[in-house]
């Protein structure tokens, strides 16, 4: 048995083995696109809410004969009598009195009330809280999937716990529509959230982890326009159901998780995460589909693959196979705690993640608020988002990627602050209102492309076995701004300049932070943290870094 030796440290350069599988080839853009298929799942499971908890105009049933009675009127006569939204107030002719009461006989809406679980379950007034909350109840599964499911991924890989979870989701989806009592669908909010999050960060991992370094940012920034055009489908959908009842409404945005049955039989596990995990038997049989599909050749391929092994790795012959002797790196999670530069770039990261995701979602929670038709307002949000992240496919290819970031939450930020001045520091009036909308959609503009480059520039930060338990942290501050977002709505009814002015001021303070954090362009994506201090270092002195080792 011959054994092969190397100096420790050393690592598989993946990125060199990708290459040769030609990079654009059809394997790689079929796995690309399978994956991001989900996204369609996952923004279903998101936005639905904003269709079927719609809040309709509300006023108090009227009083009945016997209890119109019992304060002194007869026959038809109800003058002195106030229905509002949530009480009615009566003039007393007993006791000469006026009087505020209940809505004691329930509540009359202006559509039809099986169209919004809202007006089913009567959660107005004083129970307005519990439609915001089955949202936010969402956001803590997202929070929970995501601290629980990339490290079961990192562990046991990025194919079974994004199809675990894509089979689960689906289960739940199946099952909301039949629900019959609020606390039950809200619990169901909260295990639909677990899976969605379970569902699509292995996912989009593996969409980065499909190309080396070189053309990663066009994949990775392309992967935010099929977000945003997964965002943009949810609003026509939504309109074709608009007559429907909430329970069908639900079905069918459900219904699209069935895509879980065309992936699940095509996607193979990240070849990136096989090599790191050293399951080089498995990497041979994915290579050689690869290979199959790409036209080029196999054995040259594999060869080199094995030449890489054996100049980087230790590694015996068992079998004709290479087997490898050492590991790389083993980062635990508490690394991102330990490692002074891990934890600064985790807090920055996570702080940034909940602005985002807090701005993100809050303005497609706010849609309703801004003047015009509410299915057109969502439509032309999701359209700035598209925008935004087709700009920032052309910016990434020139500039840096916080250089890119900061731009784009800077002027998100702005944006914000003024739709808000202009609102509410200017006499009302059409114009106003157009300009409002105006500087708020440029606000979805920013705040999207931002987005989209923030979870490209978080992969390439973390070294490969932090890399989904980072990811993890930073969905986990996605996922409390995600749990904060719904009370936007519920807010910028009581309080209307409030939700925009956090947004704004929040991104534009996050924007500062990732000055300080190390430039990841041009570079291929680290192994261990010595890996990156060498990023941080050799940005400060260079213009781009000449080589990085990638797993």
């Amino acid at each position: 048995m011959d054994t092969t030796k190397k100096k420790p440290g050393n690592k598989i350069d993946v990125d060199n083995l990708l290459n040769s599988l030609r990079p654009r080839g059809r394997f790689q853009l079929t796995q690309y696109f399978l994956l991001a298929s989900s996204f369609v799942a996952c923004c279903a499971s998101f936005l639905k809410l904003l269709f079927i908890a719609y809040v309709p105009e509300t006023t108090c049933k009227r009083l009945t004969d016997s209890q119109l009675a019992a304060f002194g009127y007869e026959g038809n006569v109800t003058d002195g009598i106030t229905y509002q939204s949530c009480s009615i107030q009566i003039y007393n002719r007993n006791s000469s009195q006026n009087e505020t009461l209940s809505c004691i006989n329930g509540y009359a809406y202006s559509m039809n009330k099986y169209k919004s679980f809202v007006s089913e379950w009567d959660l107005v007034c004083e129970n307005g809280y519990l439609s915001e909350l089955s949202q936010t109840l969402y956001a803590i599964g997202c929070f929970v999937g995501a601290f629980i499911i990339p490290i079961f991924s990192d562990k046991y890989g990025r194919k079974p716990a994004h199809f675990i979870s894509f089979v689960l989701l689906l289960i739940n989806e199946m099952i909301l529509p039949m629900v019959r009592a609020y606390w039950v669908f809200a619990l169901l909010r909260l295990t639909e959230g677990i899976f969605n999050y379970g569902m699509v960060m292995p996912a989009y991992s593996t969409m980065l982890e499909l190309f080396p370094g070189s053309i990663r940012t066009v994949f990775a920034a392309s992967s935010g326009i099929i977000w945003g055009s997964s965002m943009l489908l949810m609003s026509p959908l939504a309109y074709l159901c608009r007559n429907a009842t909430w329970r069908i409404s639900c079905l069918v945005f459900g219904i699209i998780a069935t895509s879980f049955f065309f992936e699940f039989w095509f996607v193979e596990e990240s070849i990136r995460w096989l090599i790191t995990n050293d399951k080089l038997k498995a990497t041979r049989k994915i290579v050689k589909r690869a290979a199959k599909e790409n036209k080029v050749n196999f054995n040259e391929v594999w060869e080199k693959c094995v030449v890489v092994c054996k100049t980087m790795m230790p590694m015996q012959e068992k079998n004709g196979e290479p087997v490898p002797e050492a590991k790389v790196e083993d980062l635990g999670v508490m690394t991102l705690v330990r490692d002074p530069l891990a934890r600064k770039i985790s807090l920055i990261l996570i702080f940034n993640a909940l602005m985002n995701s807090l701005t993100y979602y809050g303005i497609y929670m706010t849609a309703a608020e801004l003047a015009g038709n509410y299915y057109l307002n969502f439509f032309l949000t999701s359209i700035m988002e598209v925008s935004g992240n087709v700009f920032m496919l052309f910016i990434l290819r020139k500039f840096q990627r916080r250089t890119t970031m900061v731009c784009f939450q800077s002027f998100s930020g702005i944006s914000l602050i003024i739709s808000v001045v202009i609102k509410f520091a200017i006499e009302p009036g059409a114009g106003t209102a157009v300009a409002n909308k105006v500087f708020t959609l440029l606000g979805m503009f920013g705040i999207s492309a931002s987005f989209c480059v923030l979870w490209l520039y978080a992969p390439e930060v973390y070294p490969t076995n932090l890399r989904n338990s980072g990811l993890g942290l930073m969905g986990m501050g996605s996922a409390f701004g995600n749990m904060i977002a719904p009370f936007s709505r519920y807010t910028a009814r009581h309080i209307a300049w409030l939700p925009s002015t956090i947004f704004g001021v929040g991104i534009t303070l996050g924007s500062f932070f990732l000055i300080t954090l190390p430039e990841s362009k041009d570079t291929q994506m680290p192994t261990t943290m010595d890996d990156v201090r060498k990023l941080k270092t050799e940005y400060k002195f260079k213009s781009r870094p000449k080589d990085t080792l990638v797993s």
